[in-house]
C-alpha cells in the first residue's frame, strides 16, 4: 500500500514503518504501516499486513485465529483490535489495524537506557509487572463480566520486550500505559486439547524467551516470560537466552552477587521475579496469585 492510499474506504496510509524484509521477529508480519482511521476522526492506528500464506495455515488460519482471540479480549493493558480484512482470495492483502501506541516498546526503552548507561527505576518495573500480569490474567481467566462460560484460556506464548508497547497518559509524572500486543503466536487451550491445531503448526516463539520446559502453550510459560521481562529491565539484558545459562544460575548471580542490581532494587521485587522463572512450571504462581503478590509488595 502506497502513502496516501485509502484502504477499504477507511484506512489512509500515513507512512510505512517497516517492510517484511525489515521485520526480524514476528512470522505473522508482512509489513507495518501507520494509518489514519477516517471513520474515527483521523485517529492513528497501526496496520499490520499479513502474509497470505498464513490464511491457509491450520484449519481456521493463523490470522483468523489471532483476530478471534483479540475479539474475545477487552483490557486496558492489551493492544486493541480496531479493524481487519481477511479475504479469501490469495491475491488480496489481508491486514489487521491495531491501537496506536505512541511511546514505542520496552525494547526501545531498554536500548535507550543501555546506551545512556541508565538503570530502569524500580517503580517502573513494578508498573510493568502489574500491567502485564493483569493483562495475562484476563487471557487465562477471562473478563470479569464475560458471557463465555466456561472461559477458554488463551496462552500468549510471545511476551517479549518487542511485544510490550507503551502509550502516553495525561499528567507530567505519570508512567505510560503498558500494553501487551502481538497475539500472532497465541492459542486457545481448546484448540490444543481438541487437536484442531497441532503443536508443530504453531508459529515459532522467539528462542531467547522460551521457558525451560520448552515452547509449550501453558499458563506457567506465560508467567515465566513475564518474569523474564522484569529480569531484562533490571539487568539491561536485551536478549536473555535464559536456557543457555543453566536454570536460575544467571538470575541468582545477578540478584545476589552483582551489587549494582542488589543495591538498586528491593528484595521484594527480586523475590517475585525469581518465583516467576523457577524451573518447575507448577512452582510458578498463577496470574491471579502473582497479581496479588505484586499489589501487596510494591
Amino acid at each position: 500500500f502506497d502513502t496516501g492510499k485509502v484502504v477499504d474506504g477507511r484506512w489512509e496510509i500515513v507512512r510505512n514503518l517497516a517492510s517484511s524484509q525489515e521485520i526480524s521477529h514476528g512470522s505473522m508480519n508482512g509489513g507495518i504501516n501507520l494509518v489514519k482511521d477516517l471513520n474515527n476522526g483521523g485517529a492513528l492506528a497501526i496496520q499490520k499486513l499479513l502474509p497470505p500464506k498464513w490464511m491457509k495455515q491450520c484449519d481456521s488460519g493463523v490470522a483468523k485465529l489471532e483476530v478471534g482471540i483479540l475479539g474475545r479480549l477487552n483490557h486496558p493493558n492489551i493492544v486493541a483490535l480496531k479493524g481487519f480484512n481477511l479475504p479469501e482470495h490469495l491475491h488480496d492483502v489481508p491486514y489487521m489495524c491495531m491501537e496506536y501506541c505512541d511511546r514505542g516498546t520496552l525494547q526501545h526503552l531498554l536500548s535507550f537506557h543501555n546506551n545512556e548507561d541508565l538503570g530502569i527505576p524500580e517503580a517502573f518495573v513494578w508498573h510493568v509487572l502489574e500491567s502485564l500480569t493483569s493483562a495475562i490474567l484476563q487471557c487465562h481467566q477471562g473478563p470479569k463480566k464475560s458471557t463465555e462460560e466456561p472461559w477458554d484460556p488463551i496462552f500468549h506464548r510471545d511476551i517479549i520486550l518487542a511485544n510490550v508497547f507503551m502509550t502516553s497518559t495525561r499528567g507530567e509524572n505519570a508512567y505510560p500505559v503498558i500494553k501487551l500486543g502481538d497475539f500472532g503466536c497465541s492459542i486457545p487451550q481448546s484448540d490444543m486439547t481438541s487437536g484442531s491445531v497441532l503443536e508443530k503448526d504453531l508459529p515459532p516463539e522467539d528462542g531467547s524467551w522460551i521457558a525451560p520446559e520448552g515452547p509449550v502453550p501453558t499458563k506457567p510459560a506465560d508467567i515465566f516470560q513475564i518474569g523474564l521481562i522484569a529480569y531484562c529491565l533490571l539487568t539491561g539484558v536485551e536478549e536473555p537466552y535464559y536456557r543457555n545459562y543453566g536454570i536460575g544460575r544467571s538470575m541468582i548471580w545477578y540478584f545476589h552477587e552483582e551489587t549494582r542490581w542488589s543495591n538498586m532494587y528491593s528484595k521484594e521485587l527480586l523475590k517475585i521475579i525469581v518465583q516467576c522463572v523457577v524451573k518447575i512450571p507448577d512452582k510458578r504462581p498463577s496470574a491471579a496469585e502473582l497479581l496479588d503478590m505484586i499489589r501487596k509488595a510494591k
